[in-house]
Formats: structure tokens, C-alpha cells, sequence
């Protein structure tokens, strides 16, 4: 049962924050099915008494890009409905990190699954991925993928920034395949410096 007492909507389970994004924190909690609504707490400490609302959204998760990199946010979550306001869920703690760059090189043969007696690609600047999908594979949110002249075609499943090393003269991306996941809590992928061969999907 997720109704609150006395019709008050439910408390939010299963709260989690990111410690791993490179663009802010994503909390996300499980759906509380009484809720119209959700209120983000925030603070910089463990203490409730230092808590502040950052947002009410409709959705069961948040993006907080309001966050600097290194440091710990500790988030509570409150469901809301026309009774009322819910109490609070457990404590979550959240970090950004900084973004991690990753290169890609159609030409440069390497993959980070097969050896074929050069080692493993990694992504980096002198074992860059064959193909940007095994840059976005590897990446998280909020990374930074660049890319060498070439053909190349994708699914990106996660916001990052994909950039053109030598512009859009020379660098070509067709078939580009946003997966549902990507625009969530208004998340977006940035292409920069391609020339686009077809549309998205």
C-alpha cells in the first residue's frame, strides 16, 4: 500500500542519485502511485535542518545541474497529492564528476572487444574507438566524444557532447538513432561540427 496517512500520497522508495555523470546529478525514485506531484530537497550536508527545495516535477526522476564537480549533495524526495504532502523518503547522496573525454577514429582499426593483436581500444587519444557507438557504450552522461574524419553511423543512448574534430566538411554521420531513454528529464545529445546524412529517428 503507497497511500499516506490520512490520503496523503506515499513515500518515495528506492531513492538514488548518480555519483558518476559528468553533467550534474540525476535522482530518480520509484513511481508512488497516489503522487500528483514530487518536491527535491537538497543540501550540502546530511542534516535535514539544512535542506532546501530545488523542484517539483511530475516525472520520477531530476536533473540537478545547479552541482560542482567533486563535491557531495544529499537529496530527499516528497510526494505530493491534493491531501497533501507525503513524508520525506531516505537519503540519497550525489557527486558530478569530471567529463571524460573519449576519441574516435574510423580509421584506426582499434575495438574495444576484439584484440586483432594490437591490444584493446580504450578511447583514448592513441587507442581511439573505431566507432562512435563504442564511445557512447563506454561514456556517460555528460562526456565528451571526438571525433576524426570519416563515415560514421550510431545509437546514442545517453546525453553527450559529440564533436566534430575537423568540421563538417569533413566528417559525416548518418542513420543516427536517438534511443527512447534520451530526453529524459530534458536531456539532449549535442552533435557539433557534422555533416548529417539522413535524418534522426
Amino acid at each position: 500500500y503507497e497511500g499516506g496517512f490520512w490520503g496523503h500520497a506515499g513515500i518515495p522508495r528506492e531513492v538514488t542519485a548518480t555519483t558518476n555523470w559528468a553533467n550534474g546529478v540525476c535522482v530518480s525514485w520509484r513511481e508512488v502511485s497516489t503522487a500528483e506531484k514530487y518536491v527535491v530537497y537538497r543540501s550540502q550536508t546530511p542534516s535535514l535542518f539544512d535542506m532546501a527545495k530545488i523542484a517539483e516535477v511530475s516525472s520520477c526522476c531530476f536533473n540537478d545541474h545547479d552541482v560542482s564537480i567533486g563535491r557531495n549533495y544529499y537529496y530527499w524526495v516528497c510526494a505530493v497529492n491534493e491531501q497533501g504532502s507525503g513524508d520525506l523518503s531516505d537519503t540519497a547522496v550525489g557527486q558530478c564528476v569530471e567529463p571524460h573525454v573519449f576519441y574516435v577514429d574510423e580509421k584506426a582499426g582499434w575495438s574495444p572487444y576484439e584484440d586483432w593483436g594490437m591490444g584493446f581500444a580504450d578511447g583514448s587519444a592513441k587507442r581511439p574507438f573505431e566507432f562512435i557507438q563504442y564511445a557512447s557504450d563506454a561514456a556517460v552522461p555528460g562526456d565528451i566524444v571526438r571525433v576524426a574524419p570519416g563515415e560514421y553511423e550510431c545509437l546514442i543512448d545517453k546525453p553527450l557532447i559529440i564533436v566534430a574534430d575537423e568540421g563538417p566538411e569533413n566528417t559525416f554521420v548518418s542513420n543516427v538513432l536517438l534511443d527512447d531513454w534520451v530526453g529524459v528529464c530534458e536531456e539532449r545529445v549535442t552533435l557539433r561540427g557534422f555533416s548529417i546524412c539522413g535524418g534522426f529517428d
